[in-house]
């Protein structure tokens, strides 16, 4: 007899996994089966111990984070299936914003045996910005502009090198900040505020979202001015600057 469908859901942290477990079929809310760490052998023993509680398919499933990606494709390669979820699309009930990570497991998991979850793209990890979250992007980004990742850095010299962005308008942000997040600007002028979300400037000028929080990341001086006439950044595929032969470089996830 077929055993049926567990869902598994984790609430993933860069240090560790919170994870629950129930069945196709259960009522009520899942079973913890503890915490683990947020590594890849960890969860190949947690996939292997699953296996060997039952037959049936495993289904996982956690949501979409400054964790990234690693867990989704961890998981991938092991041949199980793996929603990364929006977090906005969760339903949550009002007593239920504050964070409690064996809670939010439990919830995942009672959610995806409904069939109640919204599932965001997965960038493959060769595709340089695709579905990078911006605020990693940015911060990968403003270290290679400031020499972060060579010996030789200094702090008051422009030790950095260039950095072509493609793809800008693939870039994700979490949480609510493609409708909630605002940018102001003013005029000048009595009544001159304008503010714009996140959605209507990726519509528009992707490229300004990268521009925007990688500016954040530099020193506020000439120094500041200068490496960031070293960010290139473009909309789609295709750049000018091939003759340079830039070397790829995945984006942070």
């Amino acid at each position: 007899m077929d055993q049926p469908t567990r869902f598994i859901g984790m609430d993933v942290h860069k240090d560790t996994i919170v994870v629950a477990v129930t069945a196709a079929g259960d009522v009520g809310k899942a079973t913890p089966c503890g915490t683990f760490p947020n590594t890849a052998a960890a969860l190949e023993k947690l996939v292997k111990r699953l296996r060997q509680a039952g037959s049936g398919s495993l289904k996982f499933c956690y949501e979409a984070g400054p964790c990234g990606y690693g867990v989704h494709r961890t998981l991938t390669r092991l041949g199980e299936a793996c929603m990364v979820v929006a977090p906005s699309m969760i339903p949550r009930k009002s007593g239920e914003r504050r964070k409690n990570d064996t809670r939010d497991a439990d919830g995942l998991a009672v959610l995806h045996r409904g069939g109640l979850l919204t599932a965001v793209w997965v960038p493959d990890a060769s595709e340089p910005a695709n579905g990078a979250v911006l605020g990693r992007l940015a911060a990968q980004v403003a270290n290679i502009l400031r020499g972060k990742n060579k010996p030789v850095f200094t702090p008051h010299l422009d030790a950095g090198d260039f950095v072509v962005v493609i793809n800008a308008e693939k870039v994700v942000v979490t949480g609510k900040k493609e409708t909630d997040k605002l940018f102001m600007s003013y005029s000048g002028w009595k009544g001159g505020e304008k503010y714009t979300s996140v959605a209507q400037i990726r519509a528009r000028h992707p490229e300004r979202l990268i521009l925007h929080a990688v500016k954040g990341m530099i020193p506020k001086n000439r120094l500041g001015d200068r490496l960031l006439t070293k960010l290139k950044v473009y909309k789609g595929g295709n750049h000018p600057h091939g003759a340079q032969k830039p070397a790829t470089l995945a984006a942070a996830n």
